[in-house]
Parts: C-alpha cells; structure tokens; sequence
C-alpha cells in the first residue's frame, strides 16, 4: 500500500495501535517467564494473577456493581442467543425480545429453537421504538443496545417494570457510560470495542446465576462459570489477555466518558458530511443514528458502486454495507483515530465535487 489503511470492518475491528507493541512482546516472552502468553497453562499462578487483574479491570471501566457476577465464555455473542433463555426462562415460557436489527432477531429465533416462547414486544430496524408491547408474564425483556447492520443505537434503557431486562451490548459496550445495575443481565462479544473474536463478556445478576435446569449441558449454564472463575474448560487465554490491555488503554485514555466525547466528535463529523454533501443521503431517523455505526446510501447504484471503488483504492477498507442490505458502513469503534474519519470526509468531499 501506498497510503495508509484505515480499518472501518464492523467486527472483528480495529485494536488500539498503542496495545500492539506491548502484546506483541507478550507473545513471546510473558512477565519475563521465557513463554509466550499464548503457550502458558491457564492453571499457572502467573495466569491466574493476569486473570484476577482482568476481571478487576473488567468491574473498574465497566462499574459492574457487586451484585453482579463478570463472566468470560468463549462463542461470541451468537452463543448468548441460547445461553440466555437456556439459564434465565423455563421451558415453554414466554420471553420478550425487542427486535431492531439482524441479530436481535436472530436471538428471538434462538429462543425459539431452545423451547422458549418468543414474544416479539417491538419491531423497528430504520428507528428505535418507543411503544413496547410487553407480556405481563415475561421472563425478561431482550434488546441489542446498537443495530450494527442498519445503524440504529439505543440512548435509553427500555422501561420494562420489574421485569429482568437483558441487553446485548456486543457493539457499543464501553463507548459512553452504561447502568450495568439497571440490568439482570449484559453480554458483548468482544470484536468490536474489547478485543479479538472468540471471547464474550457477560455480566449477570448473582441470583440468577443458577437458573439453568437439565437438560442443560455443563458448559452452558452460567453458574458453571462463575463457580469456575470462567475457568471450567481452557478459556482463550490470548484473547482475554488483549482484552486486558484494551481495558488498560480505555482506562488510561479516560474511561467510558473520554470514549464517549470520542465517539460524539467522531460520529458527527461523518453524519455533517453526510447531511451536507450532495448524492449522500442518511439511512435512519436522525435522532436514533447509531455513533458505532454510520450507514447511507448514495443517490445512484452505479455511483455508490464507484463510491466504494475508490473509496478502497484510497485505503479505507470495509466500507461496504451488510449483505444483507448494501449501501455504506463505516464502523467507528473506540479504537478508530479521529484524523482517520477526518481523512474519510475530506475524500467524501473531494468524491462529491468529481460526481
């Protein structure tokens, strides 16, 4: 490459460049142990005092409150899909699931597909709802805190009475402050905003940690974890090593408000341009614009298509929207630089000019 890349991927994403130097090191020589922290047991002291750091780190930048138990589970947050109703609803009962986006959807069906009764309270994929159609007898209410496929973000927690409220949070975990408390349960998978893929953090309420009944196998109820210090079976001892060193960096940097006065500057620098420039038009309703990920259209098929051509030849890799519904993405997670999005514009603009 002839310019720098700038790594706009919705997941996995971009890591702080200031980590790299530091893991890089631990990969082969590990606190001065002659092992690389991808080689050690996980049953060492030396791997055992990393994880307690972790987990000390994890309640610090996060303000998990003592009544709620930090968990490390491999499988993403896909695995949480099953997980969640496995451990929190009895066969057959009905759960509420607020669906506005792709994969708050595919967590309904999952209910479904483990024996719950999915009761769908909302359906909004270009807007966040408002009005909840919520069952009296629900075991919990589910929703996913930021659509990463359509760019929607929740600003609110959902008013759900005393009902258990479970949030995923996969996408937008640790980029403003967050009411963990207000919450029975908050999951995330790591790749977008704490570290590389395979790692989920889940944060529970105590007394729900043993709500799983058999059938449920051992490795999918959460109690297991929490009793095992998310140590039952070898957890990915790299993956949870980067998290700690992106947990360091966002604590260093200034916690979850420096992320989120980050993610603010970010955010509206793109969706300006986005408002202001001719053949660029925003996909969702304004006041619900996620700040992780910006969507739009351009105003021709044939010119969005040359959009994202030069847009890659000029280094900003992985712009091209999901699948599933195309256009543009740009995933502006805690790790992206701001003069990198101000780059992004300024081609916007010079792209705008020459259309």
């Amino acid at each position: 490459m002839t310019q720098p890349v700038v790594n706009f991927s919705a997941g996995p994403s971009l890591l702080p460049a200031a980590i790299m130097p530091h893991i890089q090191a631990d990969l082969v020589n590990f606190k001065g142990s002659g092992m690389g922290v991808a080689e050690i047991s996980h049953r060492s002291p030396l791997w055992e005092s990393r994880l307690a750091e972790i987990f000390g780190l994890l309640r610090t930048a996060l303000r998990v409150p003592d009544s709620h138990e930090v968990l490390l589970i491999q499988g993403g947050a896909t695995l949480q899909f099953s997980m969640v109703p496995l451990n929190l609803a009895s066969p057959g009962a009905r759960v509420d699931y607020l669906v506005t986006g792709r994969w708050a959807e595919n967590a309904a069906k999952e209910a479904a597909r483990v024996g719950r009764d999915p009761h769908v309270a909302a359906r909004a994929f270009d807007a966040i709802p408002r009005d909840l159609d919520l069952s009296p007898d629900a075991a919990y209410v589910h929703y996913t805190s930021n659509n990463t496929v359509i760019g929607t973000e929740f600003f609110h927690i959902p008013e759900v009475g005393a009902t258990p409220l479970v949030c995923d949070a996969s996408s937008d975990i640790l980029s403003r402050p967050f009411d963990i408390g207000a919450h029975a349960l908050v999951y995330a998978g790591a790749q977008k905003n704490l570290g590389p893929a395979g790692l989920c953090v889940v944060i529970v309420r105590r007394d729900l940690l043993d709500g799983a009944a058999d059938p449920v196998p051992t490795l999918l109820r959460y109690g297991v974890y929490a009793k095992n210090d998310s140590m039952y079976n070898t957890p990915p001892v790299l993956a949870i090593h980067m998290l700690g060193h992106v947990l360091s960096w966002v604590l260093e940097q200034g916690g979850a408000e420096e992320m989120e006065r980050r993610a603010i500057a970010r955010s509206s620098l793109l969706y300006s341009a986005i408002d202001a420039l001719p053949h660029f038009q925003g996909n969702v309703a304004t006041p619900d614009r996620s700040r992780m990920n910006v969507t739009f259209r351009l105003t021709d098929e044939a010119l969005e298509e040359r959009f994202i051509h030069e847009a890659e030849a000029a280094g900003f890799c992985f712009i091209r929207g999901h699948r599933s519904t195309g256009g543009v993405r740009v995933s502006l997670y805690n790790a992206m630089p701001l003069h990198d999005v101000q780059r992004f514009v300024h081609f916007m603009e010079d792209f705008s000019a020459r259309a």
